[in-house]
């Protein structure tokens, strides 16, 4: 299984480690290495997380004590997609 950031993920996950870094750079360098590292974990266990409760027919990665999620969008091929989401990203700009 390979497992690839969609384009918004990546995007996402930058602009929450620019907003993090702001006020501390090292707390924004371990967010964006918790959720790589577990987002990598897909590549050996493909069916983490849960079923989403927001998107029929996809599973959701949390990062707990984190506010983000992963939604998984699914296999493609022997490729697992996925995009990123938090609570405040309607509010960054």
């Amino acid at each position: 299984m390979e497992v690839r950031w969609s384009m918004p993920a990546a995007e996402d996950l930058e602009h929450i480690c620019e907003w993090i870094e702001r006020d501390n750079s090292e707390a924004a360098r371990r967010v964006a290495r918790t959720i790589y590292d577990e987002c990598a974990r897909l590549k050996d266990c493909p069916n983490l997380g849960r079923p989403s409760r927001r998107m029929a027919g996809r599973r959701e990665l949390t990062f707990a004590p984190l506010p983000y999620i992963t939604a998984l969008a699914g296999c493609v091929g022997n490729a697992l997609g996925y995009m990123l989401d938090h609570p405040g990203k309607a509010l960054q700009g």
